[in-house]
C-alpha cells in the first residue's frame, strides 16, 4: 500500500501542471479572504454582508479549483490504464480552408474527457521537434455515460515540404477553466509526407509531346487564323454560347462550333525539374530549406495544371531512380544535390517542360538550351521569391510590434543581408540574360 502511495504521488508530481489561471485564482483568492477578515468583526452595517459574500466566493473558488482537479486526474488515470491509442497515416483529405495535407487518423476508443474541459494532441517528431497543440474535444462521440470514443482526422501542420518521421506524441488533459494540465505519452512510428499547398495559379498554354504509342487524344479548344474550326449538330448538352447563328439564319439548323484536335496523337508530357545547387549544398544556412519550399511549391503548382489538363505526365527529376513513384511524392522526397546536372536528366526526344530555378549554373543551362526543341517550354523558378516582402515593412513592424516567434518571418529580414540572397540574385540575373541572348521565351514564377 505504501508503494502504491508513494507511486500515485510521483505520477502526480511529474505530470500535473499548475497553471497561470490556477496563480491568479490563488490571488483572488487571497483577496476575498483578506476582505473577509477584515469585515468580519468590523462595525460597519454592511459588513456582515460583505463578510458572508466573500466566504461563499471563497467556498465556491474552492469547489471549482477540487472539482478541475479532480476531473482531470480521473481521466489520466482512466487513460492510463486503458492504453487504447492508436494513430496511423493515411490518405489525403481537404480541410476547411481548400488546402490539400495529408491528414492523420487518430483514434482512442475509450476515455473520460475531463468535465467541461478539452483534450489537445502534439506530435513528436525529427526527434526533438513537437507540433502545434491540435484541439480533438470536438471529435469525441459518446460511448456510455462517462466514457467516449475519438476517431477524427487531423491536419497536422508542420513547418517544410519534405517527409518527416513521427516518432511519438503527447496528450494533453486541461480543465474548463485551464487552472492545471496533465500529459500523457504514446509511441508510435511513421513516415508522415508533408505536402504542398494547392494554390492556383493562372494558367499557361502547354502543349504536350507526340507519343510513339498515339492513344491518348488531348482534346483542347485551338484557333486557326482566328476561326473556331470544325461544327456539329446541336445536342441538348452542348453549350448556347457555341451556337453558329449564320447557319442557323441560312439553314434553320442549330450547329455549334467543335473544337479543333491540336495535335490529336498527343498521349504524354514530360517535366523535367532540377534541384541541383551545390552553392547552397556547400555553404548551408537556415534559408535552404525555405527556398527549398517555394521551389517545390512552384513545381507542384505546375504539376497540378498539366493534370487538371488531362494530360498524362512524366516527372523527371534528379533524385535517382524515382520512376515509379506519383509525382506528388517525388516532388515531396527531392533536395538539393550538388552532383547531378539538369542537363544529365534532359532528353531532348521527349523534352516538353524545363524547370530552372536560381542555383543551376549558366553553363548546364546553356548546353541543355541548345539541346531542346523550339516548341518545349521553358520555366524560371526564382527561389528568392520565397522571402519576397518590402524590407522597409519588415524593419517598421519589428521596431514597432513585438518581435514574431516564427521562424520565417525572422528570417525574412535576415534574407535581405545574407550571402545566399546575393548569391541568388547574382545568377537569377545571368539566367535571364543569358534566355535573353538567345532569345528563348520562357515564364518566370
Amino acid at each position: 500500500m505504501p508503494n502504491s502511495i508513494n507511486k500515485l504521488y510521483h505520477t502526480i508530481q511529474s505530470k500535473f501542471v499548475l497553471r497561470s489561471n490556477f496563480f491568479i485564482a490563488l490571488v483572488i483568492g487571497i483577496i476575498i479572504y483578506w476582505v473577509a477578515q477584515k469585515n468580519q468583526d468590523a462595525t460597519n452595517i454592511m459588513s456582515p454582508l460583505i463578510y458572508a459574500m466573500c466566504k461563499l466566493a471563497l467556498l465556491a473558488l474552492i469547489i471549482i479549483l477540487v472539482f478541475s482537479a479532480l476531473a482531470i486526474l480521473v481521466s489520466y488515470f482512466f487513460l492510463k490504464k486503458q492504453r487504447t491509442i492508436n494513430i496511423n497515416n493515411i490518405s489525403v483529405g481537404i480541410d476547411e480552408s481548400e488546402t490539400q495535407h495529408t491528414k492523420l487518423l487518430f483514434q482512442i476508443q475509450k476515455i473520460i474527457l475531463p468535465f467541461l474541459g478539452y483534450l489537445h494532441l502534439s506530435l513528436n517528431y525529427d526527434a526533438t521537434h513537437q507540433t502545434d497543440l491540435i484541439n480533438i474535444s470536438a471529435a469525441a462521440k459518446q460511448n456510455g455515460f462517462f466514457i467516449k470514443k475519438i476517431s477524427a482526422l487531423l491536419p497536422v501542420y508542420l513547418p517544410h515540404i519534405q517527409a518527416y518521421e513521427i516518432h511519438g506524441g503527447r496528450l494533453y488533459l486541461q480543465d474548463m477553466f485551464y487552472f492545471f494540465r496533465m500529459t500523457f505519452d504514446f509511441k508510435c512510428n511513421f513516415a508522415y509526407l508533408n505536402t504542398p499547398s494547392a494554390d492556383q495559379q493562372q494558367a499557361n498554354e502547354i502543349i504536350p509531346k507526340k507519343s510513339d504509342e498515339l492513344i491518348v487524344r488531348i482534346k483542347e479548344l485551338k484557333r486557326v487564323d482566328g476561326e473556331l474550326i470544325h461544327a456539329k449538330k446541336f445536342d441538348t448538352s452542348d453549350d448556347t454560347r457555341r451556337i453558329i447563328w449564320k447557319v442557323f439564319a441560312k439553314h434553320k439548323t442549330l450547329m455549334v462550333k467543335s473544337s479543333e484536335l491540336f495535335n490529336p496523337f498527343a498521349n504524354e508530357m514530360y517535366i523535367y525539374a532540377s534541384f541541383y545547387a551545390p552553392y547552397l549544398v556547400n555553404h548551408p544556412s537556415d534559408y535552404d530549406l525555405y527556398l527549398l519550399d517555394y521551389y517545390k511549391q512552384q513545381l507542384t503548382n505546375l504539376v497540378n495544371q498539366v493534370v487538371e489538363q488531362d494530360i498524362p505526365l512524366k516527372l523527371i527529376t534528379d533524385q535517382g531512380n524515382t520512376l515509379d513513384i506519383a509525382n506528388k511524392n517525388k516532388i515531396i522526397l527531392s533536395n538539393w544535390q550538388p552532383n547531378i546536372l539538369l542537363q544529365d536528366i534532359v532528353q531532348s526526344k521527349y523534352a516538353n517542360i524545363i524547370c530552372i530555378q536560381s542555383f543551376n549554373v549558366l553553363n548546364d543551362i546553356e548546353n541543355v538550351l541548345d539541346m531542346i526543341g523550339k516548341n518545349d517550354l521553358i520555366f524560371f523558378i526564382k527561389t528568392s521569391n520565397a522571402f519576397k516582402k518590402n524590407i522597409f515593412f519588415n524593419v517598421v513592424q519589428r521596431i514597432l510590434l513585438l518581435p514574431s516567434n516564427d521562424a520565417f518571418t525572422n528570417l525574412r529580414t535576415k534574407w535581405w543581408f545574407s550571402t545566399a540572397k546575393l548569391e541568388a540574385k547574382k545568377n537569377e540575373a545571368a539566367i535571364e540574360k543569358l534566355l535573353q541572348q538567345k532569345q528563348i521565351p520562357y515564364t518566370e514564377l
